[in-house]
């Protein structure tokens, strides 16, 4: 959601107006999960997908139509068998798609930036809110925790996915902003560098700790959130690691995974993951156990060897395998 609020932005400061397309409900094969979006430009250029093939290139001519009318409305594509091969799809299933016209002139979009510029500097999960009787009005808002408590339909429509809400004639749609989601990453080593740039891209908020300055600095991780320079023996003492939060441990050396996995062990991480070989973790768990009194129930909660098995070699297809990992893990929260 990071991209969306950069485009908002961008039309603000060119005062151009901007076509966004989102499912806004599937239901069996459709090629993109809900949330899923798209920005579409006066000259056909996009940002973001809705799917590829046919169904996206529809959606793409009819989003340039918005130009004209700057009307929003819904169109449901229904991808049965044969009407899936039509669209260029290989299986079936249908998707509802919202197409929306935002004019940098409307003083809601206005505040939306605003909004969702707050919230993208709070630690606070929040969802964007999108409400509407007609698809052709529509209005949009950031909710966070606190917001939340106060709305209706909170546990139906607040969620880690995207969810739309039928009420009353009122449609709803919220979209998770999941801004307190972050991976500590210790280590800021070869693999490191490869790794933050693609979880950036996925919506995690990274933060790089390393006790060499040379490795831990913004110029080496410029798409990190934070990067801290310190030793690896008191680390809660900089660091606040919450049960939304997923650590990355791979520093350079066994004895500094070890100090800061006897650590992270103590803390409620959705996630640890440790790098190193099955012999290494053997070693590192049988020194937890017995100098930090671990059980092996606990340590059996952690990620070691890290990342998903498809064989990665270099520090590219390490971190690869690290991310699907972690795609992994935060998609089977919505499940």
């Amino acid at each position: 959601m990071k991209d969306f609020y950069r485009v908002l932005k961008l039309s603000k400061k060119t005062n151009e107006p901007l076509a966004v397309v989102t499912i806004i409900h599937f239901h069996g094969s459709a090629p993109r999960g809900t949330g899923a979006w798209m920005a579409v430009y006066k000259d056909g250029t996009t940002i973001g997908t809705v799917g590829g093939g046919a169904m996206e290139y529809d959606a793409q001519q009819e989003a340039k139509k918005l130009y004209e009318t700057r009307t929003s409305f819904m169109k449901e594509y229904i991808l049965r068998p044969n009407e899936a091969g039509d669209l260029g799809m290989v299986c079936g299933g249908n998707a509802m798609l919202y197409f929306q016209y935002l004019s940098p002139d409307n003083p809601q979009t206005e505040n939306l930036i605003e909004e969702l510029g707050r919230a993208y500097k709070s630690n606070e999960d929040a969802w964007l809110l999108t409400s509407w009787e007609k698809p052709a009005v529509f209005e949009m808002a950031v909710v966070n925790e606190r917001i939340k408590e106060t709305m209706p339909y909170n546990l139906e429509l607040f969620q880690k996915e995207s969810r739309l809400l039928k009420k009353n004639k009122i449609c709803f749609f919220s979209r998770p902003l999941l801004l307190n989601e972050r991976v500590y990453v210790f280590g800021g080593g070869h693999i490191a560098k490869e790794l933050v740039p693609v979880l950036s891209h996925l919506d995690f908020k990274c933060v790089v700790i390393d006790d060499r300055e040379v490795f831990a600095n913004k110029e080496a991780f410029p798409d990190a959130d934070e990067v801290f320079v310190s030793d690896f023996k008191n680390i809660s003492t900089f660091l606040k690691i919450g049960p939304s939060d997923y650590v990355v441990i791979m520093t350079r050396g066994h004895q500094n995974d070890y100090l800061v996995e006897a650590q992270v062990l103590k803390t409620k991480a959705h996630y640890i993951g440790v790098i190193g070989s099955r012999k290494k973790t053997a070693v590192v768990n049988e020194k937890l156990m017995r100098i930090d009194g671990f059980t092996q129930e606990r340590l059996n909660m952690v990620y070691t060897p890290i990342g998903k098995a498809i064989k990665a070699k270099t520090p590219a297809e390490i971190a690869i395998s690290i991310a699907a990992e972690l795609i992994e893990v935060r998609a089977s929260d919505n499940v």
